[in-house]
């Protein structure tokens, strides 16, 4: 048997070096090279190539090698928590210190101590997450194993000496007659307790080989868990004390940099240099003096650094260099919502990372904040019209001046429901993200056609840039869905997508449609219930607005549509040509995101193009006769065929892409004329829904 205690040391003229006062790195550093030498290749054994007999000897390098892991964590997890200790302390003073006297600093020194305010801040909140602390625990976990394992040592050694007793007494018995021919009882009864501890001490010997085997077998895991992470931990902690002090660290440089405009201040009464304007000539990396322009240009005078103030920036540090500390990184999510109002997550880094957030402001408004917390803080961004993009304003608790921005931060859309639909789609809310108050999923629960599903509200038009509506010379609508379910059953139908036209005329589908989205607007701002029921009284308006809607979308009276089998361009209600490159039934299924884009040019001409996740594939034009062009357009979805569910995504842009040059359709056999006349019997006398 080996004792648990026996050591297992590597000589210094294995490791390739001399036993003479040899440091632990150079120890180290010439052990890991002998091991890349291959030096030591043939000691590197895997987790199951460890001979039984070595098994307990390996545990006497691990548990040593969990004690050493488990100190340097423990330091390492101290020494943080004193410097974090020092520097709230720190701020706490500056803070009374200014509380007490506000023009006790200047502004320049002002400024870099809100930037080391917020390295503090962040830098705690960092070190709180190092994981060190973790590391501690799973050696304590890891040393209570090996405690374990010394206790079932302990009695199996005890359980062995019980069986080498009797079985040295039974050996004596036996090797005297005189003494089996007396007692056969005791012979007997020794021979049984032999027999007990034989077991007894066979138990012990398996139950602890066991727990040594499974120990040692895991030791490149427990390695991992210990030494890898705490160096990890360790390593990633002192990094991140880096990167945070790296733009503080360069704002105090450029502080007094070469050109700086400064005012000597702190120098003995009557002094000449007292109260001096000048600029920073040069440094002396030697003394660490700064030498200043002296008037009239009569040479340069050295001062120490805690005798100048800045009092402006140099003129080549003019373009933002001198103010990389106040350059925090904002992270907006979701960038844009309905116009009814909707929820942000900023989140904080840089010089504002940690920081206390007071006020928010969205396109120059106060907004409510609902969360703050160090790393990010949560608002509620009121209700607004859509328009361009908004700017984000975040002012910092306790400072004076110290404000994050980002342009272009947060946008508005206008929320896109479904109103009018035929018999077999059932409406409903989409459950994902801010959607705002509308209906935005469509599912068709029978049959394969009277799928067809209009937008409650015409489709919004697409505002580029910083144009206004008034500027732009072509409209533009665009609308995307996403198919959220397909059917297994075979069938040659297949979704349509595009534009239809509401009549204009007595009881016209323009009032009612205002009327419908007042009345889905009001399910934001009143009660749930008194809001479902709106919604309900919008779609009944909606659908006794259009009346009764054709068995498919290639019918519609006043619409202009793409898609079918085989797919095809239809126009107030007549098939005007093929399309090639796209083939929804073929090409469409669960995950597809598809756009229609309409553009109406000044002089009637109407474009309507279809995207599949992003990829422009067909395009259809058409003339929109005059009578047409005095309403807007509602989007249509024909959930037709193949497709069961489709939801309205919210927010679509534009892709990227539409801009490219696409082949020209192929002539129809009979192109629609352009003073075509709307067909009447697109909207008959409506029944009551």
């Amino acid at each position: 048997l080996k004792p648990f205690w026996l050591k297992v040391t590597i000589s210094h003229h294995e490791l390739g070096g001399c036993s003479c006062c040899v440091g632990p790195m150079s120890v180290l550093k010439s052990f890991v090279d002998s091991v890349k030498s291959g030096h030591l290749a043939q000691k590197r054994r895997g987790p199951v190539h460890v001979p039984t007999g070595d098994l307990e000897v390996a545990l006497n390098p691990q548990r040593a090698l969990v004690f050493a892991v488990r100190e340097m964590a423990q330091e390492c997890a101290k020494s943080f928590d004193t410097l974090r200790r020092a520097q709230t302390n720190l701020m706490r003073a500056a803070q009374a210190y200014l509380a007490f006297d506000i023009a006790g600093l200047d502004e320049s020194a002002l400024a870099l101590l809100q930037a080391s305010s917020g390295f503090f801040t962040g830098f705690e909140s960092f070190l709180a997450k190092s994981g060190l602390k973790e590391v501690v625990i799973r050696c304590d976990q890891i040393i209570k194993e090996h405690e374990e394992i010394a206790a079932l040592m302990k009695a199996r050694d005890a359980a062995h000496g019980e069986f080498e007793h009797y079985n040295e007494k039974v050996a004596g018995m036996l090797a005297t007659p005189e003494f089996r021919m007396r007692n056969p009882e005791k012979l007997s009864s020794n021979q049984k307790k032999l027999t007990d501890h034989q077991r007894l001490a066979g138990d012990a010997r398996k139950k602890c080989d066991l727990a040594v085997r499974k120990v040692v077998e895991r030791r490149i895991f427990d390695a991992r868990a210990t030494l890898h992470a705490a160096l990890k931990a360790y390593v990633h902690s002192v990094a991140g004390l880096g990167d945070g002090a790296a733009p503080v660290a360069k704002a105090f440089r450029n502080e007094l940099k070469v050109g700086t405009p400064i005012e000597v201040v702190g120098l003995p009464e009557g002094n000449p240099l007292q109260g001096l304007n000048s600029t920073v000539s040069s440094h002396c990396s030697k003394s660490g003096q700064i030498s200043v322009k002296m008037p009239d240009g009569d040479g340069e005078k050295a001062l120490w650094p805690e005798h100048l103030v800045p009092v402006g920036v140099a003129p080549e540090a003019e373009d933002g260099e001198a103010d990389a500390v106040a350059a925090p990184s904002l992270k907006v999510s979701p960038d844009r919502g309905p116009t009814e109002g909707f929820d942000v997550e900023v989140a904080l880094s840089g010089s504002l990372a940690g920081s206390t957030v007071s006020d928010v402001l969205v396109g120059g408004e106060p907004t409510e904040i609902l969360q703050a917390s160090v790393e990010n803080i949560r608002i509620r961004v009121p209700p607004g019209a859509a328009s361009s993009p908004l700017r984000l304003e975040l002012r910092r608790e306790g400072w004076r001046n110290y404000i994050s921005s980002m342009d272009d931060a947060i946008r508005y859309f206008e929320a896109v429901g479904f109103g009018a639909c035929g018999f077999n789609v059932e409406l409903a809310a989409s459950s994902r993200g801010p959607q705002g108050p509308c209906l935005a999923v469509a599912t068709r629960t029978s049959g394969l056609i009277q799928g067809v599903a209009l937008t409650a509200a015409p489709v919004p038009i697409v505002i580029e840039g910083a144009k206004s509506l008034d500027h732009q010379q072509t409209r533009r609508r665009y609308f995307e869905i996403e198919i959220m379910e397909v059917a297994e059953q075979r069938t040659t139908k297949a979704i349509s997508v595009g534009f239809a036209w509401p009549l204009n005329a007595s009881g016209s589908v323009i009032a009612l449609a205002a009327s419908s989205s007042s009345a889905a607007a009001a399910v934001g701002q009143e009660d749930a219930s008194a809001g479902s029921l709106s919604v309900v009284d919008a779609v009944a308006a909606q659908k006794l607005a259009w009346g009764h809607l054709p068995d498919s979308a290639a019918q519609l009276a006043r619409g202009l549509v793409v898609g079918g089998d085989l797919p095809k361009a239809y126009f107030a209600g007549q098939d005007i040509n093929k399309i090639n490159g796209w083939r929804p039934l073929k090409d469409v299924g669960t995950g597809s995101v598809l756009g229609a884009f309409l553009e109406e040019e000044s002089g009637g001409k109407i474009s309507l193009t279809v995207f599949q996740d992003g990829v422009r594939r067909c395009t259809a034009t058409a003339q929109l006769p005059e009578s047409w062009g005095v309403v807007s357009p509602h989007g249509v979805v024909d959930v037709c065929g193949h497709i069961r569910r489709v939801e309205l995504r919210q927010g679509a842009t534009l892709p990227v892409d539409r801009k490219e040059e696409l082949p020209p359709p192929p002539p129809a056999a009979s192109q629609m004329p352009e003073d075509v006349a709307p067909v009447t019997s697109f909207c008959p006398p409506t029944r009551s829904p």
